[in-house]
């Protein structure tokens, strides 16, 4: 049982906890709450333990925020080119009074001309659907899928919504005519990176309408390996962190590069055979690759290199 809390956010409403590849590109966040109602057995930013267990706050002023610290950025003469929303947790969770503050932050967004990089793996309200529909020129979605599996599902994200409605949202969006790009993370070691998984969810995105998707595995942090051993079976836990021990035995947050980078691999080979791109992550794989796979708005960085 999800409890949501109503707080007023004492820090800025537009952080800078970007990926590395945006810095310096007048990208900012913004979330519209701590915590995340999905709960997912993998999630960092819940295993850092920033709320409690089953508590979701929302910062019920945030949309006031957002316009007070965009105007004064106006006023001097700078402006957010960009605002990823959706970094630490996700609002599309199904719950109205979110709901309603995810469509007025937005809406404050687009009003000062931002572009918005929405990720999630939720379910789209109709309401903030409309919104994005008529502002489709400054949006960009991001739909993340770690699985078709509903096996996966219910070991490591029981409260994320079945594929079957993940996929009709993802119909609805690019029929929506906004651009829908897609986003497998994270891949884990015999739990959803065998080529015919990988094949299958490289289907389901084709069948929704998206044509590019970004790929990473998972960074085992300290945190995040307590987390796991706390909601997945002991066995399955014992068996995954096997995979990110070092030769000499230690824990190690990346897989091992050669690992990486032939899975990788072999998901493009598949992926170009579909008629589809798929692109490495490069701030969550800085050992092997440099660049950006985020798009970024053409007045921004009208040559954005893309992995």
């Amino acid at each position: 049982m999800i409890s949501y809390e109503r707080k007023k956010r004492k820090s800025r409403a537009l952080g800078t906890g970007i990926p590395q590849c945006l810095k310096k590109m007048g990208v900012y966040s913004v979330n519209i709450l701590a915590g995340c109602a999905f709960e997912c057995a993998y999630c960092k930013f819940r295993a850092r333990r920033f709320t409690s267990r089953n508590t979701v706050i929302i910062y019920s002023q945030i949309a006031q925020q957002l316009d007070e610290e965009l105007s004064a950025l106006e006023a001097k003469g700078e402006k957010a080119r960009m605002v990823l929303f959706n970094t630490g947790t996700d609002a599309f969770c199904g719950n109205e009074r979110v709901d309603k503050l995810a469509l007025k932050s937005l809406e404050t967004l687009f009003g000062h001309g931002v572009h918005v990089g929405i990720t999630t793996r939720g379910i789209i309200s109709e309401s903030c659907l409309e919104l994005l529909r008529d502002q489709a020129h400054l949006t960009t979605i991001t739909y993340s899928l770690a699985s078709t599996s509903e096996a996966f599902r219910r070991t490591f994200e029981p409260l994320v919504p079945p594929v079957e409605e993940q996929v009709k949202m993802m119909k609805t969006l690019t029929g929506s005519g906004l651009a829908v790009r897609g986003r497998i993370d994270p891949l884990i070691p015999m739990e959803n990176d065998a080529t015919d998984q990988i094949e299958k969810l490289l289907g389901v995105y084709r069948s929704a309408g998206v044509r590019e998707v970004v790929i990473s595995y998972l960074h085992m942090l300290p945190e995040v390996a307590n987390r796991l051993k706390s909601r997945i079976n002991r066995v399955q836990a014992s068996m995954l962190s096997h995979w990110f021990r070092s030769p000499e035995g230690r824990m190690q947050r990346q897989l091992e590069s050669k690992y990486r980078k032939q899975k990788y691999e072999t998901i493009k080979e598949s992926a170009t055979r579909m008629g589809m791109r798929a692109l490495v992550c490069a701030c969550r794989n800085a050992d092997m690759y440099a660049g950006r796979c985020f798009l970024v708005p053409p007045r921004l960085d009208e040559q954005s290199t893309l992995l």
